[in-house]
């Protein structure tokens, strides 16, 4: 599994609102742990992408649009990290 604090890390140097340099440092703390509360342990890729997808919409406007090729490597990096045994 993978912790909330690597998670939150992710998001932080994902920075997909580019927004990092100016923002507080938890600026996507509600984000982060949304998704983490959603993942579980035998999750397919398509079921991670799924919630960040997911939650990632619901909290910002266009955030697939703008992100999709981002959006779909970093689930891949949460998939695999929660996969690392």
């Amino acid at each position: 599994m993978i912790s909330y604090t690597v998670l939150n890390n992710i998001f932080n140097i994902w920075d997909p609102l580019e927004v990092m340099y100016h923002a507080p440092k938890d600026e996507y703390r509600q984000l982060t742990q949304e998704i983490f509360d959603k993942l579980h342990t035998n999750m397919d890729y398509q079921e991670v992408y799924a919630v960040v997808e997911k939650v990632g919409s619901y909290y910002f406007d266009d955030f697939l649009r703008m992100n999709e090729k981002s959006c779909k490597f970093i689930s891949e990096l949460i998939f695999e990290i929660m996969n690392q045994k």
